[in-house]
């Protein structure tokens, strides 16, 4: 058995609403080099672009429920993967690789429309 960090498939975005910003919960990435992320989304009307963000300085509470972070932290959309428009229905996947940020995230910045439902899932490994 490999003693290399793993990061399982796991959901980060279930049924966000695409008539606003969705935002993927924050993935702690340490030691993670490659990370991937699997988007689909549903609905005609949904209009906007979809980006990867990393933060060093996001810190989650203690206990891990609250939903309200010790520090939201500062957020940078990467250039690379480049920054998806999303008009109707779709799917995107992203390979983001030689990543040495902490956390990391989806976020969808709606530019109009007012229907569509995504769902967006992380997975990722050592290089």
């Amino acid at each position: 058995m490999s003693s290399r960090p793993l990061l399982k498939q796991q959901p980060v975005i279930i049924a966000g609403d695409l008539s606003a910003d969705v935002v993927s919960l924050p993935t702690y990435i340490n030691m993670i080099s490659l990370v991937s992320y699997q988007a689909v989304w549903t609905g005609s009307g949904a209009a906007g672009t979809l980006q990867v963000e990393v933060s060093n300085n996001y810190q989650p509470t203690p206990n891990g429920v609250d939903p309200y972070p010790s520090n939201s932290g500062t957020w940078e959309a990467l250039t690379t993967p480049a920054p998806l428009t999303v008009s109707g229905a779709g799917n995107k996947y992203f390979n983001v690789s030689n990543i040495a940020a902490a956390w990391i995230r989806l976020r969808f910045v709606h530019t109009g429309g007012s229907s569509g439902a995504m769902n967006a899932t992380i997975a990722g490994k050592v290089a």
